[in-house]
């Protein structure tokens, strides 16, 4: 339920639950016509504390408007994204570095040529949230990786013994 409460500069709204909350952002024009996440004081504060933030402190400045990006802001938008918490620090690299100078912030949000940024994870946090995914959403009770290092050739005998014991193997090539 979203209360009538503030964090920082952030406004907060009465509605009964998670579905009114759903309906006051699409009436508002407040999203971009999918589902929403309600952003309650408490998800908020949960995502703060995942990066040890508060909703005041500044995660960028837009540049040529210098507008400020606080942390509960971005907060409030992961909430309403589906996020979880544990993707907040990816999310809040993510916004630092669109602020950088280097990427051009305003060329790319005001082009008229349909600019879209596009942000790929990867490394080993991309591992740790796929985890995570697949026990919170799916109940997975553990996850295996492996790599076949070759992939111009069948599986080592070896590594298919090892899996097939698995009940599901997800496939995939690329870095």
């Amino acid at each position: 339920m979203l209360r009538r409460e503030t964090a920082g500069d952030l406004a907060a709204y009465e509605v009964e639950d998670d579905f009114e909350a759903n309906e006051l952002f699409q009436r508002n024009g407040w999203t971009d016509g999918l589902p929403i996440v309600a952003p309650t004081p408490e998800r908020v504060v949960w995502f703060l504390e995942a990066v040890g933030l508060t909703a005041d402190d500044e995660v960028g400045t837009e540049s040529v408007r210098q507008r400020r990006i606080s942390a509960g802001k971005v907060a409030v938008n992961a909430v309403m994204a589906g996020c979880l918490p544990t993707y907040m620090p990816v999310v809040v690299a993510i916004v630092q570095a669109l602020c950088a100078p280097e990427y051009s912030l305003h060329g790319a949000s005001s082009s008229t040529g349909g600019s879209a940024p596009f942000i790929i994870v990867n490394g080993p946090i991309r591992r740790q949230y796929a985890a995570e995914i697949l026990r919170e959403r799916y109940h997975v009770r553990e996850v295996v990786w492996r790599r076949k290092y070759d992939f111009s050739r069948p599986a080592p005998a070896a590594l298919l013994a090892e899996l097939s014991a698995c009940d599901a193997i997800i496939a995939g090539i690329g870095d």
